[in-house]
């Protein structure tokens, strides 16, 4: 994760700024701030660092674009950012110079000569400084669901992640807003007030929001409660949200069960969706992403998908309807608009394909396991 150009512009105190390179460089990620104000262009460098944005009122360039036009040169070379120019003295700049930076996706902008640099340096440090924690945090978030992770080093990163955390976890994963530097603000806001337990951190974390709880001792009140009193109390209406089981001991198993039931509701189109209610799939889950379970969906779809590609067959689709209208021919024939008479005969064709006689009685089980282990492994 990091900051790019585009995120940093969307904030509301850069909202009235005046972008003049159109949508040129919007991606560019931005990791620091400089003032360009006493330095000409040819002593410019090693002023700066790649990937800061620079601010200037060009104060020595006055009346001289042709010097504004060689210290957005440099600035390129140097790997700057972007370029924001107070409007003081150059309120608009000429088509060469856009063109040149557009071709380069160099942005540059135009703010208010009323706004302080020091308060547009501040805003992008501060931003800067907490997306760089926030990294830091959610490394140690990936490390915490390594399989080879310990249980001493688990417990370490819990430890440098909040030393108020204790044994036991309830976790709940959100996506709320695909504005980076919102969720950025979000979590500091809910991090630095009163709105949330001592015993609760908030991470931005794969796109998304992870809030934390943490108890002594179970339980830890109702998951759906506990979501909604979250939500509640930071502002938020989730697009779609997982949760763990309240007093899940070690923020390991508390994370992967957060984060297996968002991929559930993300399966089942369902907003909000908990771990501890997902019945089957609390064992699904946990095995969908095991070497032996993707040979094992391998071993029973691949040979039907072959055989759909070498005689243009739809076996795999009905495989796949059959299993989601639970084994039932009639509703599976009334999903593929067929006739049960059709579904019957795929079905034989499978096991066929298979090597599974019609006595085989695990046909329904085994195909199930197969075609719900894909669809999860897939998400």
């Amino acid at each position: 994760m990091s900051i790019t150009f585009r995120e940093l512009v969307s904030l509301p105190q850069l909202e009235s700024i005046q972008l003049l390179t159109q949508t040129a460089g919007l991606g560019n990620p931005v990791s620091g701030v400089g003032i360009l104000d006493y330095e000409y262009a040819e002593n410019m460098r090693d002023q700066f660092h790649p990937g800061d944005l620079v601010i200037s009122s060009f104060l020595f360039a006055k009346g001289r674009e042709d010097l504004l036009f060689a210290s957005v040169r440099e600035l390129i070379r140097e790997g700057v950012t972007a370029l924001g120019i107070k409007n003081v003295y150059f309120k608009s700049l000429s088509p060469e110079l856009l063109a040149f930076a557009r071709r380069h996706s160099f942005p540059i902008f135009l703010f208010d000569h009323r706004v302080m640099f020091e308060d547009i340096v501040t805003l992008i440090t501060d931003s800067c400084r907490f997306s760089a924690a926030q990294q830091r945090d959610a490394a140690k978030l990936d490390m915490l669901l390594s399989p080879s992770a310990s249980r001493g080093l688990v417990q370490d990163l819990t430890r440098e992640l909040s030393p108020l955390f204790s044994e036991y976890f309830f976790c709940a994963y959100l996506r709320c807003s695909d504005d980076f530097l919102f969720l950025l603000r979000t979590a500091e806001r809910l991090n630095s007030s009163h709105l949330l337990p001592s015993r609760c951190r908030v991470f931005v974390y794969r796109d998304g929001l992870l809030a934390v709880f943490s108890s002594p001792e179970p339980p830890m009140g109702e998951p759906a409660d506990v979501l909604a009193d979250l939500c509640r109390a930071a502002g938020l209406s989730p697009r779609s949200a997982g949760a763990s089981r309240a007093g899940v001991r070690g923020l390991d198993q508390a994370l992967r069960e957060a984060l297996w039931a968002f991929r559930l509701g993300e399966l089942s189109q369902k907003s909000v969706c908990f771990f501890g209610e997902s019945g089957v799939y609390r064992l699904l889950l946990p095995a969908s992403e095991s070497p032996w379970a993707r040979r094992y969906c391998s071993d029973l779809l691949a040979p039907i998908e072959e055989y759909d590609k070498k005689y243009r067959t739809d076996l795999l689709i009905t495989a796949r309807r059959y299993v989601e209208n639970h084994c039932s021919v009639k509703r599976t024939a009334e999903a593929l608009f067929q006739h049960e008479n059709t579904v019957r005969y795929r079905l034989s064709k499978i096991r066929e394909v298979l090597g599974m006689d019609a006595e085989h009685s695990r046909f329904d089980l085994e195909l199930s396991l197969a075609v719900l282990l894909s669809e999860l492994s897939e998400l």
